[in-house]
């Protein structure tokens, strides 16, 4: 009669270890279910969020693009330059009325302006138009090698001079940096007073130095005539140019 209660006792609590246990198994293998339908997602997902960071990074609008300094850029080449500067124009011509036996010119010296186009054909030919225009500033009569002023004459009347270039030239460099370069053309020249205007042109040659930066060049210009259309067969006419140009 007292045996019997404690047998029962006993298997009641064996049967609630079991069914702890039970549950027990239960929540681990629904956890270890639950963990791997969460990885199975990520891993199905993430091609796709990576393809969308990607398309995102290629196509949006608001990424900014790294800056360079506009002198760093590469500077395109020009075509053509606009040229504005200071003219100096020279006649000159053999001087026979003074009384001794060296030799003396005569030079007739024109300050003015003038205006000049280039347009660049090839890497380093190109062609140059000029307009110039000037006033007689002096007359001065000098020996041979130009080391002796013998006269500065007073100035007869007032004279006015236009002219016309056109020349061909090669050069070491159209664009940035130093060039050098030589040409020929042509010119024709109008000398404007009061006695009568008087015309001059032939055939001219041009050399040059300068430097040119991004938008604008310094140039500094030589030329004089090979052939003339002048009475007296040896005057000739040159002249110097300072001028600053715009790359466009």
């Amino acid at each position: 009669m007292y045996n019997q209660p404690t047998i029962v006792y006993k298997n009641n609590k064996r049967s609630d270890m079991h069914a702890l246990l039970f549950a027990i198994g239960l929540v681990c293998v629904s956890m270890y279910s639950a963990q791997a339908d969460t990885l199975s997602t990520a891993q199905e997902g993430m091609p796709t969020q990576a393809k969308s960071n990607t398309a995102e990074s290629k196509h949006n609008p608001f990424t900014s693009e790294p800056k360079v300094h506009a002198l760093k850029q590469a500077k395109p080449d020009t075509k053509n330059t606009f040229y504005f500067g200071r003219v100096y124009h020279e006649v000159s011509e053999p001087y026979n009325e003074h009384h001794s036996s060296h030799s003396y010119t005569q030079y007739h010296n024109y300050r003015g302006l003038r205006a000049a186009f280039q347009h660049e054909h090839a890497e380093h030919i190109a062609t140059l138009y000029a307009l110039e225009t000037a006033k007689l500033d002096s007359i001065t009569i000098e020996d041979k090698d130009r080391n002796d002023t013998i006269y500065n004459l007073i100035l007869p009347e007032s004279v006015r001079y236009l002219g016309v270039k056109s020349s061909v030239i090669a050069s070491t460099n159209l664009n940035k940096g130093w060039q050098f370069y030589l040409g020929g053309g042509v010119f024709y020249d109008t000398y404007l007073k009061d006695s009568g205007n008087t015309n001059n042109y032939g055939v001219r040659y041009d050399f040059g130095t300068g430097y040119s930066w991004y938008h604008c060049q310094a140039m500094l210009r030589f030329s004089g005539d090979l052939t003339n259309s002048q009475s007296n067969s040896n005057a000739e006419s040159a002249e110097a140019v300072i001028e600053i140009g715009y790359n466009f």
